[in-house]
């Protein structure tokens, strides 16, 4: 029983791993729709507000709300936020994101792939790590 529970946390981790380097490390385009969108040329943050949408090549993400700082490289989507690619979906309040490559979700968040199923009070992404489940908030 121990084996099965292994594998399918390793398929769920590798399915985030992908969404996460999918948003995050991706040099692909992505393009962006919301109500309203925002951006300061000088501060380099853009923001958007209003039935948000991001697809980048086969990955969606929606939420109510999306900001993006083009200097520090965070974003922070929240407002019911939904990532689906593939046969996986991430479901949290928030999404946090950190220097294109650490990934916080946050918010009662549920990681499902298929059958399998990961959910805590909060998920951690590095790329290039294995995600963790924390009790502590970002």
């Amino acid at each position: 029983m121990k084996s099965k529970i292994v594998s399918i946390t390793l398929g769920l981790v590798l399915s985030l791993s992908v969404i996460s380097y999918s948003y995050a490390a991706s040099n692909k385009p992505v393009e962006l729709a919301a109500d309203t969108i925002e951006y300061d040329s000088v501060k380099g943050v853009m923001v958007a507000q209003g039935n948000v949408r991001m697809v980048q090549e086969n990955a969606v993400m929606t939420g109510t709300n999306a900001e993006y700082n083009s200097k520090t490289k965070e974003a922070h989507v929240y407002g019911g936020v939904k990532i689906v690619q593939e046969d996986a979906t991430l479901l949290a309040q928030e999404v946090k994101s950190y220097d294109n490559n650490h990934l916080v979700a946050i918010g009662s968040p549920i990681l499902t792939k298929g059958s399998s199923r990961l959910d805590g009070p909060q998920i951690i992404i590095q790329t290039g790590s294995m995600p963790s489940l924390t009790a502590g908030h970002a």
